[in-house]
């Protein structure tokens, strides 16, 4: 009797399946190149310094005001020969009530960060680019017949406030938006 007993209560459990229903499929497609372009800044590696020229206070007098715009440039290599490509700004290190990059200077050798100044990106027709959202980033290059392209902008101090003597650093984080 109890073997029956087993038998019957085993057998019904593996009976019992839970029960589900599908609503759907989602279906995700990509696609994954051979390689993408070689950088070079400003002629030298993908990861690169651009200096901005020494100014004083009063050339960022006032909230807004900028100075010291200095260009630079990312030449593309061994890119597709169709399409076009621009710089893509990641939002890191970026002040998130202007878009402007923060200044991260930090004290050293006497000299400290200078105070109420941010750095502005501008795209190559001279609009700044407000890196929250890549508003402004709208010049698009075309690949040349062998493959290359050439991205230009610049960067430039700018006044948040009260502008006070000191270093400014930022760093610009990039990768190329192809189309």
């Amino acid at each position: 009797m109890k073997t029956k007993a087993l038998l019957i209560l085993g057998l019904t459990m593996g009976m019992s399946a839970p029960v589900a229903a599908f609503n759907g499929v989602i279906t995700i497609n990509g696609e994954v190149t051979a390689g993408t372009c070689a950088i070079a800044v400003n002629g030298g590696t993908a990861s690169a310094t651009v200096t901005l020229p020494t100014v004083s206070t009063n050339a960022l007098g006032s909230i807004g005001q900028t100075a010291g715009a200095t260009g630079f440039n990312l030449a593309l290599t061994s890119c597709p020969t169709t399409g076009s490509v621009r710089a893509y700004f990641e939002n890191i290190g970026v002040e998130q009530t202007t878009g402007n990059l923060s200044n991260k200077a930090v004290a050293s050798g006497g000299k400290n960060p200078a105070q109420n100044v941010e750095v502005q990106i501008l795209s190559a027709n001279s609009t700044p680019i407000d890196l929250r959202t890549n508003t402004g980033n709208n010049v698009l290059v075309n690949f040349s017949a062998t493959g290359g392209a050439t991205l230009y902008y610049s960067a430039q101090y700018i006044a948040t406030g009260a502008v006070g003597a000191g270093m400014v650093s930022a760093d610009l984080i990039y990768s190329l938006d192809y189309h």
